[in-house]
């Protein structure tokens, strides 16, 4: 049985993060979200690593940069890769 750990987490950046081509994320702080997955073991649950992901609304998107963000409420953005590459960091 797979179990699911959710977490709310703050996301700090002191640099800009290109998060698709031409929306960038400003530096600053960012509430987001944690996500681990657990699995049965013979010895409890095996948790995998966490992912990381930070949601926007259109009026941010826009804002960085996003073209035809209007109609858009939010959109999810994986930012994994940037907290393993240690430019974002958790807390």
């Amino acid at each position: 049985m797979t179990q699911v750990r959710r977490q709310s987490v703050r996301l700090d950046t002191g640099m800009s993060i290109e998060l698709e081509p031409g929306v960038v994320m400003p530096p600053g702080s960012y509430r987001g979200q944690s996500k681990q997955l657990g699995m049965a073991t013979l010895n409890g649950v095996s948790w995998t690593q966490p992912e990381y992901t930070v949601e926007f609304s259109g009026q941010q998107l826009a804002a960085m940069g996003m073209q035809n963000a209007s109609n858009i409420i939010s959109i999810d953005y994986n930012v994994t890769k940037y907290v393993r590459l240690g430019q974002i960091a958790v807390s």
